[in-house]
């Protein structure tokens, strides 16, 4: 006890105490994929890929427009090679990503030649293979990820949760707004961290992850994703 405060379980180990065991359920690098030399940014050699990891999607086929042809919808890269195409504009300042990272970049999308200019808005959507959560504690599910998000206006970031009881369940929502109450400023290099609400008769889920509402404007990259949980006793 000091200053009215007591002190307990120093001394005291897991064993004792019980602590939880925490469950890895996935998790991706994006550092197993097949990359391709560049389509339209310059350069040589093996560089992105518009193909996700096995049992993900995009909506690549589902943009309309022209565009950049590497940065439609979400794109897999390596993160010096997105840095040197867009001529870095702070992208080299995601120290966290490292090797091949998911790109959403309206930014270098829009950059195209004029006559292959991209119209319209940009919607970038990526989901996850399905995820068993055998063995996770109710109540426990977490998602972490790299991140790096630099906003401008208007721009949108949500991550869902798509669980087989038919549950959609918002895990995250960033937006560029100042003022809006889910404002979120740049943050170049962070790791994210953040609960998913998992219904009660769940048994797997998809993550989604989108940016959107977007125009010309910047971009949201990721890496190192893993979804955990407290392990069941």
């Amino acid at each position: 006890r000091a200053m009215g405060a007591e002190f307990r379980g120093v001394g005291t180990t897991c064993a004792d105490a019980g602590c939880p065991s925490y469950l890895t359920l996935f998790e991706e690098t994006f550092e197993d994929l097949e990359l391709r030399a560049p389509s339209m940014e310059p350069g040589t050699g093996p560089s992105w890929t518009p193909t996700p990891p096995l049992g993900w999607t995009t909506n690549r086929d589902q943009m309309t427009g022209g565009g950049v042809d590497e940065w439609r919808s979400w794109s897999f890269a390596k993160k010096e090679f997105w840095v040197t195409a867009s001529g870095d504009q702070g992208r080299g300042a995601f120290e966290l990503g490292d090797g091949i990272i998911a790109v959403a970049d309206s930014d270098e999308w829009h950059d195209a030649p004029t006559e292959r200019g991209a119209e319209g808005g940009f919607l970038a959507v990526m989901t996850t293979p399905e995820i068993s959560l055998k063995g996770a504690a109710p109540g426990t599910l977490r998602l972490a990820f790299d991140s790096t998000w630099v906003p401008d206006e208007p721009m949108a970031a949500r991550v869902f949760a798509d669980f087989d009881t038919g549950e959609r369940v918002p895990v995250l929502e960033w937006r560029s707004e100042a003022g809006h109450p889910n404002y979120k400023a740049a943050a170049v290099s962070e790791r994210v961290a953040v609960p998913v609400e998992q219904p009660a008769r769940a048994r797997s889920v998809r993550l989604v992850f989108q940016l959107g509402e977007s125009n010309n404007d910047w971009y949201w990259a990721l890496d190192d994703l893993r979804l955990f949980a407290e392990e069941r006793r």
